[in-house]
């Protein structure tokens, strides 16, 4: 679409269903009552063509009792705005419709001081069932006061909408939806703070709810079996951020998010109301890409983030932020001040949910919650009939839910994978640390078959006088292959804990297996280099082999518990226990079942309980 200046490039012309037709003088376009028909608190207006150029201004104006501006293009030819749409009704909300298409352009602006609606659709519902039907031959006899309650399609061929450069915006509180065929976002703003965004994109007859969210996704996937796709890329935003954090509803096919960023942001002591994201096929996340719900203050709670879709894939293009080296694309949600670590409040951040038939973040790209503040951080959960984590051994790609605050922190959250195969590789890790006196999280895998390989792995970590999280694993086959781990660590020193508990305990890591292989420098470990004991481990499997690679690296294949490290430093914590129910061990390679100590804790203990133990080639 090409964008003019001056009323040479642009038309509004009435096409007489209500009395008037014929071209209204610009560039300030006055469209006043008696242009339209009124029906109670509903106002009416019909085009044969509504197009605006930069400068232009349309402004409807009528009785202050109108609660509904109501406008339609019967005409053949998409509507190009590129200037400001005015509304002089106070509070009044602004629906226009063209099935031909709608597009934005850089000079496009809304000043209306109620919600705003643009639409693609072949009609608009009214909540008693009357319709207002985009057709020069439409029957507006039964046009009501009822207020617009869906969006009409009557085919599977809407026409598109295109937010291009444009900077669309509502009052606080306010919606704005737009509602079609294909949507795009190209490097521009839809904004209602603390309000609700609805993006939706249908290529079925069928009809869109005013709040999208109000029909659960299968429902909505039911009703419009074929969806189009919302693509929202070079630096565009979505944002409905405010004091409550207001809502943002996504429905479509296929959804981008490319350089560009969605968030309903908390800013002071409302609750949020978080994000809804359902794609029919894919959302993919990539080069910068963010989804967050952030509560920075920590005053009001964060709102959640629930995503569905077939496939869901992050991919960070390497990226990552130069001042804390974490991704750029990302899911996120946290509470606190994460740029000067100042705290916050106690407002809990919101959790993550994401349901999809895969899941894959690569290349520096993370899932993550945190707490910066008093408050605790949001829960991560996951179902997915498969998931991938791939650093590609240069960036970092993760899974993570973080206590980060060093003093009077809040908690970490849990992290829950639910998954059919889960594979974390070249680095990638799932992880979650406490680095001051807020507890960490949990992490809960169940799985048919894990693999962690090549330095990718699980960790949960405790640098402060926070209590570390556990590890509780269950699946029918997991493997550790070239340095993959599973490993809960606790360094924290110098902190008084608190009364009747220990200093910055470590987490224990649970494992529940028909078969578990251990390869190549690959290990199960819990370790203390500081003031607070290690964690235990416990293994309860069918079958259990651990090959080394006859020490050719110089590293460890194995389980391990110890007290101290010889690169990290040593502490006064005890060891951990290692406890094993198999049915078979098989080490070899110079594999290694350990427990130790070289400070001044105590090393842990070793039960095996087996049928059949072989211990060969060293180990």
């Amino acid at each position: 679409m090409i964008f003019g200046g001056g009323t040479g490039f642009a038309q509004v012309v009435l096409d007489g269903k209500f009395g008037t037709s014929g071209a209204l003088a610009g560039p300030n376009y006055n469209i006043t009552a008696n242009l339209g028909a009124t029906r109670g608190n509903n106002l009416f207006h019909s085009f044969a063509q509504f197009d605006l150029a930069a400068g232009d201004v349309a402004t409807f104006t009528g009785p202050a009792n109108i609660q509904n501006i109501l406008c339609r293009v019967t005409g053949n030819g998409a509507s190009s705005i590129n200037g400001t749409i005015s509304s002089g009704i106070a509070g009044a909300n602004f629906f226009f419709i063209n099935p031909n298409g709608i597009v934005f352009g850089p000079n496009a602006a809304l000043n209306v001081s109620g919600s705003f609606a643009a639409s693609t659709a072949n009609y608009l519902k009214l909540a008693d069932g009357a319709r207002f039907v985009a057709a020069l031959d439409a029957d507006d006899s039964g046009l009501s006061s009822a207020p617009v309650s869906a969006f009409g399609f009557l085919g599977g061929n809407p026409g598109s909408i295109a937010v291009q450069q444009s900077t669309l915006t509502v009052p606080n509180g306010q919606a704005i939806s737009v509602v079609g065929g294909d949507i795009t976002v190209d490097g521009g703003v839809l904004q209602a703070p603390q309000g609700q965004i609805n993006v939706v994109s249908v290529q079925s007859a069928g009809e869109v709810p005013l709040d999208p969210a109000s029909v659960p996704v299968a429902q909505f996937n039911a009703d419009f079996p074929q969806q189009g796709q919302v693509q929202i890329q070079n630096l565009s935003q979505v944002d409905a951020s405010g004091d409550g954090g207001g809502r943002i509803v996504i429905r479509g096919g296929q959804i981008v998010v490319d350089n560009s960023v969605i968030q309903a942001n908390t800013t002071g002591t409302g609750t949020g109301q978080g994000i809804d994201i359902s794609a029919l096929g894919a959302l993919n996340i990539s080069n910068g890409g963010q989804i967050d719900s952030l509560t920075p203050a920590g005053l009001g709670d964060g709102g959640n983030i629930i995503i569905t879709a077939q496939s869901v894939t992050l991919d960070g293009g390497g990226a990552y932020d130069p001042m804390t080296f974490n991704p750029t694309t990302q899911i996120s949600t946290s509470t606190g001040d994460s740029v000067s670590f100042t705290g916050g409040g106690p407002a809990k951040a919101g959790d993550i949910i994401i349901n999809a038939t895969s899941l894959e973040l690569v290349n520096s790209a993370q899932i993550s919650s945190a707490s910066f503040g008093a408050g605790n951080a949001g829960n991560i959960l996951v179902t997915a009939t498969s998931v991938l984590l791939d650093a590609m051994l240069t960036t970092v790609t993760q899974i993570s839910a973080n206590a980060q605050q060093f003093s009077g922190g809040g908690n970490a959250g849990n992290i829950t994978i639910n998954s059919d195969s889960l594979n974390v590789a070249n680095g990638a890790v799932i992880a979650a640390a406490t680095f001051g006196d807020g507890n960490a999280g949990q992490i809960n895998i169940t799985a048919n078959t894990l693999d962690f390989s090549v330095y990718g792995g699980i960790a949960v970590s405790t640098f402060g006088s926070g209590q570390g999280g556990s590890i509780q694993i269950s699946a029918g086959t997991l493997q550790l292959d070239q340095g993959g781990f599973i490993n809960a660590i606790t360094t924290g020193v110098g902190f008084t804990p608190v009364p009747g508990t220990d200093p910055g305990k470590g987490g224990d890591i649970s494992i529940a297996a028909n078969s578990i292989n251990i390869f190549n420098t690959a290990s199960i470990f819990t370790r203390t280099t500081g003031d607070g004991n290690s964690g235990n481990i416990s293994i309860a499997a069918q079958n259990i082999n651990i090959t080394g690679d006859n020490g050719l690296s110089g590293q460890t294949t194995g389980i391990l518990a110890s007290d101290g490290d010889p690169n990290l430093g040593y502490g006064i914590g005890n060891g951990g226990n290692v406890l094993i129910n198999t049915g078979t061990l098989d080490v070899s390679g110079g594999g290694k079942i350990v427990t130790s100590t070289i400070a001044t804790g105590n090393a842990g203990t070793i039960g095996i309980n087996a049928t059949s133990v072989t211990l060969q080639d060293a180990s």
